[in-house]
């Protein structure tokens, strides 16, 4: 879809580009159009070209191939932050579907080298088992129903993260009541549709960790307004997220990072319709 994603011309490079860029774009229209065309698949396309899309709340958003290195590498710092390490064996129920979250588990994982097996949401709990898994991923309702049996069905199981939706008031005193390890951690990761990059706890617990390198965030009526930063597929500009929160500056107790963090206790879906256009 067009209208969803960014489409350099040589005005705008020539206007707002890079000077560097701006000089070869210049070069490639007087060289002709084998060198522009070696341009556009050289330069022009690995950043800008969606190769992958996902479905935010019913509109598409883009990634560009630097779109992908970059999410790929967040996922691998979220699950670093998570206490995830080489040696876990992590188990997915998250759905295999076009969202944030699939996405930059899977290009996470592969990131950071793990042992990954992904499961459908309905996989019985004894199938989960047997898989002796260290860390448990998938939607906060799918970890409801699997932890519900005895603690003994998962003896090794340290790190559940629930990812796509926020955890509802209780449940993660819940799950972790169903946990053996002693340092066992329930902890969310997700963020609102149209946000690039999921937002993350850390063993802390102490508000969603957020990347100031690829994002403003501003709270505007005690909403959370959102600004892509970098992204160059499908990029949204002051993006109403529907999360009534609050953002904490200081150092994270738990990791010691001042990244800013959305610190909330409610969430508020807006109709799609009110929110700014890409």
């Amino acid at each position: 879809p067009r209208r969803y994603v960014l489409h350099p011309d040589f005005r705008s490079i020539r206007d707002h580009g890079e000077p560097l860029l701006g000089v070869r774009t210049l070069w490639a229209r007087v060289a002709g159009a084998r060198t522009t065309a070696k341009l556009n698949r050289d330069v022009i396309d690995p950043k800008y070209k969606p190769l992958h899309w996902l479905v935010a709340d019913g509109v598409p958003v883009g990634s560009s191939s630097d779109d992908l290195d970059r999410l790929t590498e967040f996922g691998r710092r979220w699950l670093e932050d998570a206490g995830v390490r080489f040696t876990d064996v992590v188990v997915s129920v998250v759905p295999p579907e076009p969202t944030l979250g699939y996405w930059e588990l899977v290009l996470g994982s592969r990131r950071a080298g793990l042992s990954t097996v992904f499961l459908p949401p309905d996989a019985p709990t004894g199938q989960i088992a047997r898989l002796r898994p260290t860390v448990l991923a998938g939607r906060p309702q799918d970890l409801d129903r699997i932890l519900a049996g005895p603690p003994e069905d998962l003896p090794v199981l340290h790190t559940v993260l629930a990812i796509d939706e926020p955890l509802a008031p209780g449940q993660r005193a819940r799950l972790e009541a169903n946990l053996l390890a002693d340092d066992a951690a329930v902890l969310a990761a997700w963020a609102p549709p149209g946000v690039r990059s999921l937002w993350t706890e850390c063993r802390g617990q102490a508000g969603l960790h957020t990347n100031p390198s690829a994002e403003v965030l501003e709270v505007v009526d005690d909403e959370v307004v959102w600004t892509a930063l970098g992204w160059s597929g499908t990029v949204f500009v002051r993006l109403r997220t529907g999360v009534i929160a609050s953002l904490a500056e200081s150092v994270c107790p738990g990791c010691r990072r001042a990244t800013p963090r959305v610190v909330t206790d409610a969430t508020q879906v807006v109709s799609p319709a009110k929110r700014a256009r890409p």
